[in-house]
């Protein structure tokens, strides 16, 4: 993540005129602006699950299972 815009853009943050009207509306600005920020500063990517995937079975165990079977494909039916 990009914490020193992140933090400049928090620094920099109209809070006064973010936060206006009743409990609610304030919540629901400052959650889109954070929400916002962290789009722009967090680097993020969109993962599918599949019906068959165990919960413990992330992000990372899909790109080595993907990349193991690449190998397999490689090693044993291209040569």
């Amino acid at each position: 993540a990009d914490w020193l815009s992140l933090r400049r853009d928090l620094e920099q943050t109209s809070w006064t005129t973010l936060l206006q009207g009743g409990s609610e509306s304030m919540a629901r600005a400052f959650t889109s602006h954070l929400l916002a920020l962290q789009n722009r500063h967090v680097p993020h990517r969109n993962y599918t699950t599949r019906p068959k995937d165990q919960p413990w079975f992330g992000y990372r165990c899909r790109a080595a299972a993907e990349e193991k079977y690449s190998a397999w494909m490689f090693r044993f039916h291209l040569h």
